[in-house]
């Protein structure tokens, strides 16, 4: 599978409809099937630990005094810089909401706080967290 910034719903259709077209076009002239790719095998492959962005990480917590706290101390011991942070109280089930914005770090570093923040007593309710990266 190959992805990236696409060219606009019109043009990226257009694209996918001439490829669909050019293959039909060889299958009834009894062509040979147009072999290759459009990646180069020297193309360097990235562990996602060392992926750098920021992100939005939210939790569900149980509503109580120390859970920021305990939380914070978690992404400090990594090396986490956070950027923002927001907690919107109580829901039906008595837990609250916490989002997190990071300045950019490494992947491997967000899989450590949330691994470590979930083996906390007491922490999270519900949900597991939602990560989303963080792309500007």
């Amino acid at each position: 599978m190959f992805f990236g910034q696409g060219a606009g719903s019109h043009a990226t259709a257009s694209a996918v409809m001439g490829d669909v077209l050019e293959v039909a076009r060889r299958i009834q002239s009894g062509e040979k099937p147009q072999q290759g790719n459009t990646y180069s095998d020297k193309l360097p492959f990235t562990n996602t630990d060392d992926l750098v962005t920021r992100a939005y990480i939210r939790f569900t917590v149980e509503d109580r005094p120390g859970v920021l706290a305990a939380m914070s101390a978690v992404f400090a011991d990594h090396g986490v810089s956070v950027y923002s942070v927001i907690q919107r109280g109580k829901n039906e089930q008595d837990a609250a909401e916490v989002a997190y914005v990071t300045h950019s770090t490494r992947e491997g570093d967000l899989r450590a706080v949330l691994e470590d923040i979930a083996k906390l007593d007491h922490i999270l309710a519900g949900a597991a967290p939602t990560l989303i990266r963080v792309i500007k």
